[in-house]
């Protein structure tokens, strides 16, 4: 896992990366639907981790564009749903202050 298809990090900065960033989340498919497994800091900011969770929710939403050639396409396409999921919330939650709520 890194910047280019074939670069291996290790398990020691795989896991120091994944705290700093405060969540983890990866999609997969098993017989009777979907499944997101997820990891979050206690710490984690709300709009960040919906992002992360929408993401992952865009890969196992509509027609997948998963070869060679569209890898970067799927994971934009993914990053739609998140953004979706963070500007969401967003509102949610600026409504919600205003009302008193939060």
């Amino acid at each position: 896992m890194g910047l280019r298809p074939r670069d291996v990090a290790e398990w020691p900065d795989m896991r120091q990366g994944i705290l700093n960033m405060g969540a983890r989340a990866f999609a997969g498919r098993r017989p009777g639907g979907a499944v997101i497994h997820y990891w979050a800091a206690p710490d984690v900011a709300p709009l960040h981790l919906a992002y992360i969770l929408g993401h992952e929710v865009g890969h196992v939403s509509g027609k997948q564009l998963r070869s060679r050639r569209n890898t970067w396409r799927e994971e934009l396409r993914a990053d739609e749903y998140g953004a979706a999921a963070y500007l969401a919330l967003k509102h949610v939650l600026s409504w919600a202050k205003k009302a008193g709520a939060a």
